[in-house]
């Protein structure tokens, strides 16, 4: 099955390290004179745009759903707990502010 537009898909490379191929996003498919689907036009995080064949594009099955999704509008805005400051990092901060202000007095 091809990737439809939208589609996330990882641009097959040399190395055998999955984790560093690139991520693209189909924007179009690439017809041959058959009119089968040869290859796919992939947006880039950089934003260049590459045709690639279908043989080095493997699909990560998220993204380019056309499923509308319904939001229910009863539900609360969501509000992220914030971390209580710790006591290392305050003294970090202030011990940094006196070493400017020892600086600023120097000069």
């Amino acid at each position: 099955m091809t990737p439809k537009k939208g589609a996330v898909v990882l641009l097959k490379e040399e190395t055998k390290n999955k984790s560093l191929w690139k991520l693209g996003r189909v924007i179009g498919s690439i017809r041959g004179r058959d009119a089968v689907v040869r290859g796919l036009r992939l947006k880039l995080g950089n934003g260049n745009i590459v045709e690639r064949p279908l043989q080095l594009v493997c699909d990560m099955e998220i993204g380019g759903e056309d499923d509308a999704v319904e939001l229910n509008p009863m539900a609360k805005e969501f509000v992220p707990v914030g971390r209580p400051t710790r006591k290392t990092k305050t003294e970090a901060l202030n011990q940094i502010k006196g070493v400017r202000m020892y600086e600023d007095e120097e000069n």
